[in-house]
């Protein structure tokens, strides 16, 4: 591991958008949950969405014998995805 300590910047990256996700709620003049409703392995549902602590948290989980989830389909409203890790 390199002793060498590189932020975003020191490597030419700028940031042009961000959200500190203050409140305990999606703001969504900044945010879509995109496609809700079933798909094939489960329910596409902004239950799975929460902002709690300056967090945005996306989660999977089992209601009604469906799984639910947000895994891809949360958005900026400017386009900019939000990738699932």
């Amino acid at each position: 591991m390199s002793q060498t300590h590189y932020t975003p910047a020191d490597l030419g990256y700028e940031l042009v958008w961000e959200d500190d996700f203050n409140g305990d709620t999606l703001d969504p003049t900044k945010w879509d949950v995109r496609g809700v409703g079933p798909r094939a392995l489960g329910f596409v549902s902004t239950e799975a969405v929460k902002v709690e602590h300056g967090f945005l948290k996306l989660s999977a989980f089992k209601k009604d014998g469906r799984i639910r989830a947000t895994c891809n389909h949360s958005r900026a409203r400017d386009r900019r995805r939000i990738q699932s890790v």
